[in-house]
């Protein structure tokens, strides 16, 4: 088994100059080179599998959407994990690139936390509140988002006015 995780430009160079055989087996783990690419770089390799995995994939229970999943990535990730074997190349780039929006949920939080710094409050409340309402939100996911939505979203409160809002300008 082969794990590939390199960058775009030295898998280009280092892939073709080695020697695979058809009892290669490889799992990607690269989001920039696509599956053809990657078979043309890897000629001769056996099976050539496109995972989409996040840093928690160590610690287990996530759900990895992967491309022509092969027995090295069952063997690598099942144990712990569960592969999502999509329909197409083009799924899995979907997939990624909404992925890609972690980020821009996180800049969100350390935005909710430098607020509350600014408004005066002491900064070590402000990170771990700012985190605790994450989390929180994360949890109340896990039953669907409108779930979530409706568990924080009293009649009349903040959440609902804020979500109302959101609706008549036409952000949800």
């Amino acid at each position: 088994f082969i794990v590939v995780s390199l960058g775009p430009s030295v898998a280009r160079d280092l892939l073709p100059t080695l020697a695979f055989t058809q009892k290669h087996q490889l799992v990607s783990v690269m989001a920039e080179i696509g599956q053809t690419d990657l078979q043309d770089l890897t000629n001769g390799a056996g099976s050539v599998c496109r995972v989409l995995t996040l840093p928690s994939v160590a610690v287990g229970g996530q759900l990895l959407p992967c491309f022509r999943a092969n027995d090295a990535a069952r063997y690598l990730f099942e144990k712990n994990n569960e592969l999502y074997p999509v329909d197409s190349e083009s799924d899995l780039v979907t997939i990624w690139s909404i992925t890609g929006m972690i980020s821009a949920t996180m800049i969100v939080g350390d935005v909710t936390a430098r607020w509350l710094k600014e408004g005066g409050i002491d900064p070590q409340f402000a990170e771990a509140y700012s985190r605790t309402l994450f989390s929180e939100a994360f949890g109340l996911t896990k039953q669907g988002f409108e779930h979530g939505m409706a568990h924080v979203s009293t009649p009349n409160g903040l959440n609902t006015m804020v979500r109302e809002r959101l609706q008549r300008a036409g952000l949800e």
